[in-house]
């Protein structure tokens, strides 16, 4: 072979090489000396590149074209094998030839040393051709890359050539100079590391014909923006035309991911009559959940997914997202607006990449699927400033235009998306002037771009003048999509008060997560809450809250869904909302959002007031709904005081969290101040505008509901509050808890650090909080503000697990059947001992008068995302090394050895033992480590009873006879919280609601207020009642599950029955699930299932379960069947199979705590789906459309060892689960598990 001193004149072919590199220009055509492409050599070192250009290798009568760059820094003349491959050329390392696409040789490879080459002379040079510019007056290039939405120039020529771009020609624009044409915006919103893989598809797939083979990918989150604000799109590529489609998703939740899917399928089906045959995707669980399985099945589609090692076999829909992120970065760059309208950027660029044509097709997508081209004459600059027509005055002398910015061509209209920063809203309309300079207007119009092109050519000017190309009000909010901000809020707004709004993490509200019982019970059950109170002290100590309460752990009536409700002043306005409404603004069923009513209509501004403390929040409205607020009251007040700190309004306004501002009275909203304005000017107050509620809209929903108990702040604890005996009580809480983190070296005592020299997103705000504990005892918490913390100061995949409710039940029922021992314990500050391994710091507390210092933190401070995770790794490892314990598989926190079981919820735990030794043995290996507070013994009394409060079960426990579970005096408080007139003395209620009760359609009018605090009240009685159903009366289930689905139709009706669930849970609050001991030579797990055929709105059925061990109830399940069920066998098959993966769980866990035999069965009382569920005839699952989830039951019920057997429907106890039953039956099927 040649020696290595030749490699001079040889193309070394590199694998790896992502683009081909050369040194000398000369083998370069088509040259760009001003290339926007970055280099980075092997150890990701930045190399110089001069330029840009094509490769022409000739190999006789094959001639290829590649990319290449050259690069002074480059030692050798590197070729891409990819960019070979994919020009058709195959490299025979076996044989050492050159193949072409045939097969047929065309060239030899050479070995130079340990380097495969082709010599160099195969480069056809540059012949030095050049073009005449024409210099005559014409469209600038700069202008129409701007209007086009930053495409590639040459794109945008070729696409003019090809007449796919109506209204416009070639003739028409300055092409001179197009190679080195570059634009700023670009470069600050394209740039790259490296080139994206391409390529990496299957040949087969060009087979396909349009809209058969569609690739989609999931890009997300977007963190930084408005609640309002998807937080991710999902886009789609068709492989044939290239046409792309992207929808907006708030979460990538199963059920969303659903509905696009069917969307999407339906309208190829409805506009192009094709069908679709194939989706290939990656793996995400997006992509692979048993639902989108089903759909595939569905529908007849081919699921195909990336290889597991190769996810750029994906390359089609990942380089169409790093496409649509790049154009959304250089239009946001380039137009000045917020981020929060990110996606509306994405639909923009999409819509010039549809028109455009591609290099892959050679045309553009719209016209390979026979639609017809864009119309450059309605298409404005994304973010073109314009003045809308506002038809809203207040009176005859008000503005009769507000100012916008333009956003991309409507869906739904022959109008214009419109921004209006002032409203925060997106109006769709036709009526808007674009702004210019009058006095520079030509008289004549000569071309349909002349005024744009004046605006253009003023925007330059401008810019040159002021050398500030972007706006620094939304610098903060770059690092949403990749910039550079901070985001930083108010921070360091004051160092004194730790409940200060400041911090600099992208924080999703998420609340404080890991933090005990009682402080888990203020922000709803053991998940995460998201509303923490936010407060500001001021130069004067003035306390300002950010909150509707002086709870920082309350949230407001605004994080309400207010798509339900529609105007009623012009007649019936029932219809589903537009496209764009339900995409934009629909609210997933696992959050709230704030949203608008966007229903067709007029509006008024005193029923949907617009927060201009909450930046960036967006609503989509039509033109008749655009309405002009006034600036006034409470936002100056906060400006003024901002100003003081030397914080301006743009940084107060956050994008990441919406809040209100009660500055000294709630009535200090923006609405509020104007109504008083006008009533003084006037003398009349305005009409509160009634509206209707839409039934349909509002049961979509299903609103997460929240049990929320009071908690203060350190200045309502302590500082100011009135009551002298409580001050001390919770200043003695205070002192307690200060002593505490300073024993457990929670930070390090012995350093300060300067706020200013630590990175902002390292630091993390704290507050501390006050509560009373149900024994009448007061409790403080110091906390971190997780809810604001940094996505890259943890790992967003650690697990905190606690125990579940089914593995709690399981083990005290086997711990009755089996005459155990019941232990509980309580460990002090569970979380600070665990050590924290990322580097964070803390602001100081206020008692240390530190202003503007901070400590760094050695341990998991409450608050912080990872101190859950960081908890149970440390107790699990401790529990299984000192404790000799093993934790059982599938079963997080239950934990077990021959002699006790364990079973961790955080900080508590529960153990059962049928030796006490054996269980103060393992309580005095934990006390060598943690401080375990042994909060009951497990001691029998004279009469043979235990008392406990197991996370709020109140449990009365006869040793080795019986248990009796309820929540008695928790509920005696609770439910006269509700504000509901209870009867203490009356009838007793006999079931939670009337036999046979259907709730109505009967849509009630009511204000956007009234709508607001009805939902709210629904909230706290369904929430409340949902806990003490899922916890131990589970005879519940079936009417809180039914008032939950119409928690957003507050009608007279759904009142009523919420005021009746109170009454009734009042009248049998001393009601107690009862257990009684069994033998335990067989343990037998029952699962017994129910289901109702179409006893719902919209054909849909109710399906339910009640699983039962040894006899004893320990859980159930009532819902709605997601899937619309075409007999009653169906609706059974599926209450089934809801109930065999507990069961299947449970085979796992059972077996651990109680080593005997078991029998598990599946009760129904459907003789058609036991026939089918163990029939061995396949015909029997042909031609039904349930016949897979029927085929999937058999299967389950043969590999699992399970037995179904039929139950007398007069003995199924699962009747209560699925309908209002008379009160005979009802008290008849309850009345030996609850009394």
């Amino acid at each position: 072979g040649n020696s290595e001193n030749n490699l001079d004149n040889l193309l070394i072919v590199d694998s790896g090489a992502e683009i081909s590199v050369i040194r000398d220009i000369s083998f370069l055509t088509g040259i760009n000396h001003n290339p926007t492409d970055r280099l980075l050599g092997a150890g990701d070192q930045e190399l110089k590149v001069n330029a840009a250009g094509t490769l022409r290798l000739n190999f006789g009568k094959t001639v290829i074209k590649i990319k290449a760059l050259v690069s002074p820094d480059s030692t050798c003349n590197l070729i891409s094998l990819h960019d070979l491959e994919k020009a058709g050329l195959i490299i025979d390392l076996q044989n050492r030839i050159v193949l072409n696409k045939n097969h047929k040789k065309i060239g030899n490879i050479i070995d130079c040393g340990r380097y495969i080459c082709l010599p160099l002379k195969l480069i056809t040079p540059n012949k030095g051709i050049h073009k005449v510019n024409n210099i005559s007056k014409k469209l600038q290039m700069a202008f129409l890359h701007r209007l086009f939405g930053h495409i590639n120039i040459k794109t945008i020529k070729e696409s003019i050539s090809n007449k796919l771009i109506k209204n416009i020609s070639l003739n028409d624009v300055d092409w001179s100079h197009i190679d080195k044409f570059q634009c700023t915006d670009c470069m600050k919103g394209k740039a790259t590391k490296h080139k994206h893989i391409v390529g990496s598809r299957l040949k087969y797939q060009n087979n396909y014909g349009p809209f058969q083979y569609i690739h989609s990918d999931l890009f997300g989150p977007v963190t930084g923006v408005s609640a309002t604000s998807p937080s991710y799109f999902i886009s789609f590529t068709d492989e044939c035309t290239r046409f792309r489609w992207v929808y907006p998703l708030r979460t990538k939740s199963a059920e969303s991911i659903y509905n696009i899917f069917d969307h999407l399928v339906r309208q190829i089906d409805t506009q192009f009559n094709t069908k679709i045959l194939s989706f290939h995707m990656d793996r995400g669980s997006e992509y692979t959940n048993t639902e989108m399985q089903m759909f595939f099945q569905k529908h007849g589609i081919i699921p195909i997914y990336s290889s597991t090692t190769d996810s750029s076999s994906n390359g089609v829909a990942e380089r169409s997202n790093l496409t649509f992120l790049n154009d959304c970065r250089t239009l946001l760059v380039s137009s000045h607006l917020p981020n929060s309208l990110w996606f509306n950027a994405v639909e923009f660029a999409t819509l010039m990449r549809n028109a455009f044509i591609n290099s892959t097709n050679k045309m553009s997508p719209r016209g390979k699927a026979g639609l017809a081209g864009l119309d450059a004459s309605t298409i404005l600059p994304f973010g073109q400033e314009v003045v809308v027509h506002n038809h809203k005055v207040k009176n005859k002398l008000h503005p009769r235009g507000i100012t916008g910015y333009a956003l991309s061509p409507s869906k739904e209209s022959h109008g214009y998306l419109i921004y209006l920063p002032s409203t925060k809203q997106i109006i769709d309309t036709s009526n808007y002037v674009l702004v210019k300079n009058l006095a520079n207007n030509t008289t004549a119009d000569n071309s349909i771009f002349d005024d744009l092109i004046t605006i253009y050519e003023q925007d330059i000017d401008t810019s040159i003048l002021d050398g500030t190309p972007i706006d620094s009000t939304y610098n903060n909010n770059n690092a949403a999509l990749g910039g550079t901000g901070t985001g930083n809020g108010l921070e360091g707004f004051d160092d004194y008060n730790n409940d200060a709004l400041g911090g600099t993490g992208n924080g999703n509200g998420n609340g404080l997560e890991g933090i005990d019982d009682y402080i888990k019970t203020a922000l709803g059950g053991s998940g995460p809450g998201n509303g923490n109170g936010l407060e500001v002290i001021d130069d004067n100590n003035e306390l300002l809250h950010f909150d509707d309460e002086n709870s920082p752990l309350n949230e407001s009536n605004d994080n309400i869904p207010l798509d339900a409700l529609e105007d009623i002043s012009n007649g019936d306005n029932s219809q589903e909302g537009t496209a764009i409404d339900e995409f934009t603004n629909f609210t997933d069923d696992s959050q709230e959002a704030d949203l608008h009513p966007l229903d067709s209509g007029e509006t008024n501004h005193n029923s949907t007031p617009i927060d201009n403390t909450a930046a960036n929040d967006t609503t989509i409205v039509t033109d008749e709904q655009s309405q002009i607020l006034p600036s006034s009251g409470g936002r100056k007040k906060i400006e003024s005081m901002l100003k003081k700190n030397g914080n301006s309004l743009s940084t107060f306004q956050n994008p990441r969290k919406r809040v209100r501002s009660n500055i000294t009275d709630k009535s200090e909203t923006r609405k509020d101040l104007q109504e008083e304005k006008d009533y003084k000017e006037t003398g009349i107050r305005p009409k509160k505008l009634r509206r209707r509620v839409n039934y349909i809209k509002a049961i979509k929903h299903v609103m997460q509901t929240k049990q929320l108990n009071p908690s203060l702040n350190y200045f309502d604890a302590i500082v100011h509050n009135k009551s002298t005996t409580e001050s001390k009580e919770y200043k003695a809480a205070y002192d307690k808890e200060i002593n505490q983190l300073m024993k457990m070296n929670t930070w390090d005592n012995n350093q300060l650090y300067d706020a200013k020299d630590i990175p902002s997103k390292k630091i993390i705000n704290s507050m501390f909080i006050f509560t009373t504990k149900r024994d009448g005892t007061r409790k403080c918490r110091f906390v971190a503000r997780g809810d604001q913390q940094h996505p890259s100061t943890y790992d967003e995949n650690a697990i905190a697990n606690t125990v579940h409710h089914y593995a709690l039940m399981t083990s005290l029922s086997l711990a009755l059947d089996s005459k155990k021992y019941i232990v509980q314990l309580d460990i002090s500050s569970a979380y600070l001992y665990a050590d924290l391994s990322e580097e964070l710091y803390i602001r100081t507390p206020p008692h240390m008068s530190k202003r503007g210092k901070v400590m760094r933190l050695n341990k998991s401070l409450y608050g912080l995302k990872q101190s859950g995770a960081n908890w149970y790794n440390t107790i699990k490892e401790y529990l299984i090394k000192k404790c000799k314990l093993q934790e059982v598989k599938g079963w997080s926190c239950v934990f077990r050895n021959k002699d006790l079981t364990v079973c961790l919820f955080v900080d508590d735990m529960v153990v059962t033992s049928s030796n006490r030794e054996l269980a103060n043995k393992f309580i005095d290996t934990l006390k060598k480590k943690f401080e375990t507070k042994v909060v009951n013994t497990g001691e029998i009394d004279n009469q043979g009873y235990a008392y406990y409060d197991i996370l709020g079960l109140e449990i009365e426990y006869k040793f080795g006879s019986k248990m009796k579970i309820g929540m008695e005096k928790s509920l005696q408080s609770k439910l006269t919280t509700l504000d509901v007139n209870l009867n203490h003395s009356g009838k007793m209620l006999k079931a939670p609601a009337p036999p046979g009760t259907v709730i109505t359609k009967c849509e009630p009018e009511t204000t956007e207020d009234e709508y607001k605090k009805d939902v709210k009240w629904l909230q706290r009685i369904i929430g409340l009642a949902s806990y003490v159903a899922y916890k131990y009366r589970f005879d519940l289930l079936f009417y809180v599950n039914t008032l939950a689905q119409h928690t957003l139709f507050p009608s007279k009706q759904v009142k009523r029955l919420a005021t009746l669930m109170v009454q009734y849970l009042w009248d049998t609050k001393h009601k107690k699930l009862i257990w009684y001991a069994k033998d335990t030579n067989q343990n037998d797990l029952h699962a017994i299932t129910d289901a109702a055929f179409a006893n719902l709105d919209g054909y849909g059925s109710q399906v339910g379960y009640f699983i039962r061990l040894n006899n004893k109830i320990i859980g159930g399940s009532s819902s709605r069947a997601k899937l619309t069920c075409t007999s009653s066998t169906e609706a059974e098959i599926y209450a089934v199979s809801r109930a065999i993966p507990m069961l299947d769980s449970l085979k796992l866990l059972i077996p651990k705590i109680s080593p005997t035999k078991l029998n598990a069965e599946i009760k129904s009382d459907s003789m058609s789906t036991i026939n089918i569920a163990t029939s061995d005839d396949d015909k029997k699952f042909r031609n039904r459309f349930f016949g897979t989830k029927a085929m999937r039951i058999r299967d389950e019920v043969q590999q699992l060892g399970l037995n179904i057997k039929y139950i007398n429907t007069e003995e199924n106890t699962a009747d209560v689960l699925t309908k209002p039953l008379s009160y005979k039956r009802f008290l008849k099927l309850t009345a030996d598990w609850i009394s």
